[in-house]
């Protein structure tokens, strides 16, 4: 009996590659990664919010918060190259990809701004013509050349750089795509710009060019969105599934966190603007998260597991709306803890944290809610040839970092 549940079971573990990519393709929503999501959105919010003094294991995490970033990049390399991959033969190919991508991200974006300029307003703000194009998804170019937007003083829009990192690679990824076509093709193409990428931040941390930032620019965190690129491809060829085996993947991740570690020991600091970390850390998380993601894509390993439990994937649902609100009323949240806090002073600290997790989440399920399904439903008016013929799609079926 128990060998015949030993050989089943070899049988079964034989049987999973084939399985994963007989399944691997945009039709099929995979649960995990909703819970990758949530888990970023939280590694995001610690970074912003959680109080780094006393020194806790919460804290040093906290430190390492902005890698949430890094994971969504990952995250969504993966799922819109594996879009554009299974679709690239369709007809209406980009009117069909853009179409769904403004349906998913203008709506909540465009409310966003427009409370943006409202509150700008009412403190007696005026925008410049810089905010234009800052707005318009160049945030991250007009921030780091410092010009001068009108607002922006009374409330927080640092955090909008990886939006508009992630809607110019949106521009750019797709033709390139389509023009490359055959998978091979690709995937030199996806290993290509991972080593320009990495060098060209290697280039400029040793080098300084005038104000351009290696952290938030397209360029430069390029290795991450075409690494999850990269797996997604990988994961739909028969010919390269042999190297995601998870003996190999969790010694990538093992070899990236021992590099993550001694990056903080040299440069004495977590943060990402450590020039070490910036030169081996960026590198050592996007392998990191290639393998985090091909982990959960196996039924059979912690990391699956641990991206199927609800409430991260119900935070991973909620995730664009959170990330986009959650620091606009920064100012607003630090001044009435900060005013509570003088009279109770428990309320400071984690707790001071927690309530601002609880109003950001709130405002994220309102505005998912009110805002973002009712235009997730008119994707039914682009679909793809094969989705049509899908009938366990859902309206707000997620498929990346901010969508």
């Amino acid at each position: 009996m128990r060998r015949t549940i030993r050989t089943e079971a070899r049988k079964n573990r034989s049987d999973e590659p084939s399985r994963m990519i007989q399944t691997m393709d945009h039709r099929h929503h995979i649960r995990s990664l909703d819970g990758l999501r949530g888990i970023a959105i939280l590694l995001v919010f610690f970074f912003h919010y959680y109080p780094r003094t006393p020194v806790t294991p919460v804290s040093l995490l906290a430190g390492l918060g902005w890698l949430g970033v890094n994971l969504f990049f990952s995250l969504s390399g993966f799922l819109i190259t594996g879009i554009l991959f299974d679709t690239r033969m369709q007809a209406g190919f980009f009117r069909k990809f853009y179409a769904r991508r403004a349906l998913r991200l203008f709506p909540v974006y465009i409310v966003m701004v427009i409370v943006v300029l409202a509150v700008s307003a009412h403190f007696g703000e005026h925008p410049t013509w810089w905010a234009l194009p800052f707005f318009l998804y160049g945030s991250n170019i007009v921030g780091n050349l410092q010009l001068p937007l009108g607002v922006g003083h009374h409330i927080e829009l640092g955090h909008l750089w990886s939006l508009s990192l992630e809607e110019q690679f949106y521009m750019v990824w797709p033709p390139l795509l389509f023009l490359l076509r055959k998978r091979e093709t690709i995937l030199r193409a996806c290993i290509a710009g991972i080593v320009f990428s990495v060098i060209l931040r290697a280039v400029i941390v040793l080098h300084p060019v005038g104000m351009l930032d290696v952290y938030n620019e397209l360029p430069t965190q390029l290795d991450g969105l075409l690494a999850g690129g990269l797996l997604a491809l990988l994961l739909r060829s028969e010919k390269h599934y042999a190297i995601l085996q998870p003996k190999l993947l969790r010694t990538f991740i093992a070899i990236a966190v021992l590099v993550l570690a001694a990056c903080i020991a040299k440069g004495h600091t977590s943060h990402w603007s450590n020039p070490t970390m910036r030169v081996y850390g960026y590198f050592a998380a996007t392998v990191a998260f290639f393998a985090f993601i091909a982990l959960a894509l196996r039924p059979t390993t912690w990391t699956h597991r641990v991206g199927s439990w609800t409430p991260l994937r119900l935070l991973g649902r909620y995730s664009y709306g959170f990330y986009l609100w959650h620091q606009l009323p920064e100012t607003f949240f630090e001044n009435i803890i900060r005013k509570t806090q003088a009279t109770v002073p428990i309320i400071g600290g984690p707790l001071g944290a927690a309530i601002v997790f609880a109003l950001s989440l709130a405002c994220a399920v309102a505005s998912y809610h009110l805002i973002e399904l009712p235009f997730l439903r008119m994707k039914k008016f682009f679909a793809y040839g094969d989705e049509k013929r899908a009938h366990h799609l859902h309206a707000d079926q997620s498929v990346d970092l901010h969508t």
